[in-house]
C-alpha cells in the first residue's frame, strides 16, 4: 500500500493496566498478595478434600465401633464420617474461592464474585468470634479467619479499584 502514496494509520484504544499484568507486565502488590493467598488457600483446600475423602474412608473401615471418652459412649465411626463430610464441604468451599480469588487477580474486572463471597464470610467470622467470646471458649482459629478473611477483602477492593480506573 505504501507504493502507492497510501498510508494507513490504525488507531488502537489505550489497553487498560490489568491487561498488560495479565499476559506477562507487571501485577500491582494488592494483586500479587490476594494471589498468594489463593493459591496457598487451593492448595490447603485441595489437602482438605484428601483428607476429609480418608476420613469417610476411615468410617468405611472403622463401622460402628464405640469409644468411651470421660464416661460418654461415641460412635467413633460415625464421628470420622461426620467430620470427615464437614472437612470436604469446607474445603469445596474453600477451593471455590481461591479459584474465584486467582480469577479475580487475572482479570481485576472478574473480582466482583470474590467479593460478595469475602463479605459473606467476613459477616460468619464476626458472628463466629462474638458467640466464642461470649461462651468463653476458645476463639483463636475464628480470630484468625476473620483477620485473613479481612486482608482478603481488602485487598480484593484495591483489585477493583484497579479495575474501576
Amino acid at each position: 500500500m505504501h507504493q502507492l502514496g497510501i498510508s494507513l494509520k490504525v488507531r488502537t484504544a489505550p489497553t487498560p493496566a490489568y491487561v498488560h499484568s495479565t499476559f506477562g507486565g507487571t501485577m500491582s502488590t494488592s494483586r500479587k498478595a490476594l494471589k498468594i493467598i489463593c493459591i496457598v488457600m487451593l492448595v490447603l483446600s485441595i489437602i482438605g478434600i484428601v483428607l476429609g475423602a480418608l476420613m469417610l474412608a476411615g468410617f468405611a473401615v472403622m463401622g460402628y465401633s464405640s469409644v468411651d471418652v470421660q464416661g460418654q459412649s461415641f460412635d467413633a465411626g460415625l464421628v470420622t464420617g461426620s467430620v470427615g463430610i464437614v472437612f470436604i464441604v469446607a474445603s469445596v468451599l474453600d477451593l471455590i474461592v481461591a479459584i474465584l480469588g486467582i480469577k479475580g487477580c487475572n482479570t481485576p474486572s472478574k473480582i466482583k464474585p470474590f467479593l460478595i463471597i469475602c463479605y459473606i464470610t467476613l459477616a460468619c467470622m464476626v458472628v463466629s468470634v462474638v458467640m466464642s467470646a461470649v461462651q468463653g471458649t476458645a476463639m483463636g482459629t475464628s480470630l484468625v479467619s476473620l483477620i485473613i478473611t479481612n486482608i482478603e477483602t481488602v485487598l480484593g477492593h484495591n483489585i477493583q479499584k484497579e479495575a474501576q480506573k
